[in-house]
């Protein structure tokens, strides 16, 4: 058997402790809240939240399979974890402003949507959209250790944090761009480039470790990087590459660098 229980609001979900699981899909236009410590779980089916609806989690948001689409206005001040399926945040006000944990499936960042995170995880997945997903400014640190950017934007504002780290690659794919305002501290992985994505500093860009930054671009457009801020490499006896071919056979395209800050070589 496949058949599974539909999940229709049009009032009221008050998650109060423990955990709601929603397996089969359904459309809402009512209001959820979930409590600290709570969680509000989708694991199959397709959800629409439509206009109208709304989401406020101080809990635990987690999609772990199926589709959830948001199109209403919600705060997570809590936690958002992806781990399947989707979820997409849409042209609806929807604001994540607590930390955000991206494991496995895809998370969609649409224009009009409002998404940041001031903690959590990109360890897998993808992070896609034609939006911005924003590392907002905090005492804490947005980890990337692998995953995958396909469109859209992954933005370090000023006073935001993020760590590059582990032996992973870091993909940006399809036109996808990372800026940074912030801080980005790079001590493991390559940042791989492909299909003309851009990574655009402004902030500082600290290599702490021996790491390179290649295209994978073939017929697709190599990446660029454009320094406007500084970029530093401050650990490290080896040797950092912006530029160079992830391609196997036939591949000659490269990462350009365009320079007009500081290149700041201590190491």
């Amino acid at each position: 058997c496949s058949d599974t229980v539909g999940f229709n609001n049009s009032g009221t979900v008050d998650v109060q402790t423990g955990t709601l699981l929603l397996l089969g899909g359904g459309t809402s236009s009512g209001s959820f809240t979930v409590a600290s410590g709570a969680t509000l779980a989708f694991g199959g089916g397709t959800h629409s939240l439509n206009a109208g609806s709304s989401l406020t989690v101080a809990g635990t948001l987690l999609v772990s399979g199926g589709a959830v689409n948001l199109d209403g206005t919600g705060t997570v001040s809590g936690t958002t974890t992806v781990s399947g399926g989707a979820l997409t945040l849409n042209s609806g006000i929807t604001s994540t402003t607590g930390s955000t944990n991206l494991s496995g499936g895809t998370l969609t960042v649409n224009t009009g949507a409002t998404a940041s995170t001031v903690g959590g995880s990109f360890s897998g997945g993808t992070l896609a959209g034609t939006g911005t997903f924003t590392v907002a400014a905090s005492n804490g640190t947005y980890t990337w250790t692998g995953g995958t950017i396909s469109g859209g934007t992954l933005a370090v504002a000023p006073l935001g944090t993020l760590l590059l780290s582990g032996g992973s690659d870091k993909n940006v794919f399809a036109a996808g761009t990372v800026t940074n305002a912030g801080t980005v501290t790079w001590t493991g992985g390559r940042l791989v480039l492909a299909q003309s994505a851009t990574i655009t500093n402004s902030g500082l860009w600290d290599a702490q470790g021996d790491n390179a930054i290649v295209s994978f671009g073939g017929n697709s457009g190599s990446g660029t990087f454009t320094n406007t801020g500084t970029v530093r490499k401050s650990a490290g006896t080896g040797t950092t590459t912006i530029g160079g071919s992830a391609c196997f056979f036939f591949c000659s395209d490269t990462v350009g660098f365009n320079n007009s800050g500081t290149v700041d070589v201590q190491t």
